[in-house]
């Protein structure tokens, strides 16, 4: 339970091992129910979906479309990218808290207040991740720089 008394929901882990093992989807968005009890899987990108001439750049830019200015998401991402510089594939789950500055002031109060409780949830994900509050803030090559 978070210290605002929301629980995490029984899809949490299932849709995370998901993710984390199977690379069964390129991004899941996370969110607290409308009646503040829990948190669920709200959307997720299957690969099989996207299909499979979609890279991680063009499966961001599918997330970055769903999110709405009003409603606040937490998002793991399945970055995969081929370092130029140092000649390597890099693959990392990276934790994304998207916030808008034209929240409610209570959303974005329940959100920050829940975080924690969900990281500890999601093992393996790259911290402190990308920490979003414009649509600017969005961009892959500032994910990139997270990882």
């Amino acid at each position: 339970m978070t210290q605002s008394g929301i629980t995490i929901g029984d899809d949490v882990p299932i849709s995370f091992k998901d993710i984390k093992e199977s690379q069964k989807y390129w991004y899941i968005c996370f969110k607290i129910t409308d009646d503040k009890k829990k948190i669920v899987t709200a959307e997720t990108l299957s690969r099989e979906d996207a299909g499979a001439e979609k890279g991680a750049e063009q499966a961001w830019d599918e997330l970055v479309k769903t999110l709405k200015d009003d409603e606040p998401r937490y998002i793991v991402f399945d970055i995969h990218h081929h370092h130029e510089t140092e000649n390597r594939k890099i693959q990392k789950l990276l934790f994304i808290s998207w916030c808008s500055d034209n929240c409610k002031i209570g959303k974005k109060m329940i959100y920050s207040s829940s975080k924690s409780s969900l990281l500890k949830t999601l093992v393996g994900v790259k911290q402190p991740g990308l920490m979003a509050s414009d649509f600017s803030d969005l961009s892959f090559a500032d994910a990139l720089k997270q990882i």
